[in-house]
């Protein structure tokens, strides 16, 4: 595929140019340097520059390197930082799920999940203080620890943002 120099292009990654660095978007006409209008930099049509959603899935961690340049366009030093997107929460809704995926909740085991679906088979969980009444924890672990993973009939024991979540539910 030949590109055109007249027609817009999208750069698909970070490059730099004479001491300036252009960044993954779509450019119009004469914004890039003839030296980036190829088809390992660039694409015409339908971009295909990565977008990021933090409802995408989970993401592997990713090097920044930071350099400087002298004027004669010579790297001199780097520095190297990891950035780490979390990988999102999986929710349970705790009237559905296997005893096997509420034993996911870290401290909480076979036995206790085991306890939640024999007591929802009586009953549905209607609340966190339901839950908590029903099938008590101990001294130490408590049900408020995993408010941040547990749903009543989808929704968040408490929720902050006012959004349902689009990550994962068992």
């Amino acid at each position: 595929m030949t590109i055109d120099p007249n027609q817009p292009v999208t750069l698909k990654k970070h490059s730099q140019v004479k001491g300036n660095l252009y960044h993954p978007r779509e450019y119009k006409p004469g914004e890039l340097p003839s030296e980036l209008l190829t088809e390992e930099y660039v694409t015409q049509g339908s971009p295909e520059v990565p977008t990021f959603s933090p409802f995408a899935g989970s993401f592997e961690e990713t090097k920044v390197i930071i350099g400087a340049e002298t004027p004669n366009n010579e790297l001199t030093s780097y520095q190297t930082s990891t950035v780490i997107v979390p990988t999102p929460v999986t929710r349970i809704q705790i009237n559905e799920a296997t005893i096997e995926a509420i034993a996911t909740l870290e401290g909480i085991g076979l036995i206790a999940a085991k306890k939640v679906v024999e007591e929802r088979v009586k009953s549905p969980f209607t609340s966190l203080e339901d839950l908590k009444a029903r099938v008590p924890l101990g001294k130490t672990l408590k049900w408020e620890t995993f408010t941040d993973r547990l749903l009543f009939d989808n929704t968040l024991v408490e929720q902050k943002t006012g959004e349902l979540p689009t990550s994962g539910i068992i």
